[in-house]
């Protein structure tokens, strides 16, 4: 067995250049993990093949509409109103999967789900709507940001 001082040597460039390869990976996988980045090349090439920028425009209107709906979502999950929240999460949920945003989209379907059955057995409201916000917190800027990345709009 070698001992620490006979094990090759891998010089200070290479570890620097091998650490920001792992980093960059993580980030491809963390950025992967919150956007279908495949399902925004075919949206990607669909507009090359008519010559327009058919993901820029798709993000952009989502970029504005998203914002909208999350302000609408937050307001309407601290007022415990149940109907809005199921009318906001709705059109939100359904943008989201448009553009692959898979797991704020589940959150999203979770929210409108709960707050669907909460009004089906008379208005009570359901505290997990409150935490599955918290989740849609953690996931809107990050995926927003992918969006906008993909799309070179960032």
């Amino acid at each position: 067995m070698k001992t620490p001082e006979q094990q090759p040597q891998i010089p200070e460039s290479e570890r620097m250049e091998l650490a920001q390869q792992a980093d960059s990976e993580s980030e491809k996988t963390k950025n992967e993990e919150l956007v279908d980045i495949d399902s925004l090349k075919q949206i990607k090439a669909l507009g090359l093949r008519k010559n327009k920028d058919t993901l820029g425009r798709l993000v952009g209107i989502y970029r504005t509409s998203s914002q909208q709906h999350y302000e609408l979502l937050k307001k309407s999950i601290a007022n415990k109103d149940i109907e809005e929240t199921i009318s906001v999460a709705h059109p939100f949920k359904s943008s989201s999967a448009q553009l692959g945003a898979t797991p704020l989209k589940l959150v999203l379907a979770e929210i409108e789900g709960l707050a669907r059955e909460a009004s089906e057995n008379g208005g009570e409201w359901n505290p997990l709507i409150d935490e599955k916000l918290i989740k849609v917190n953690s996931l809107y800027d990050n995926t927003l940001n992918i969006l906008l990345d993909e799309a070179n709009l960032s």
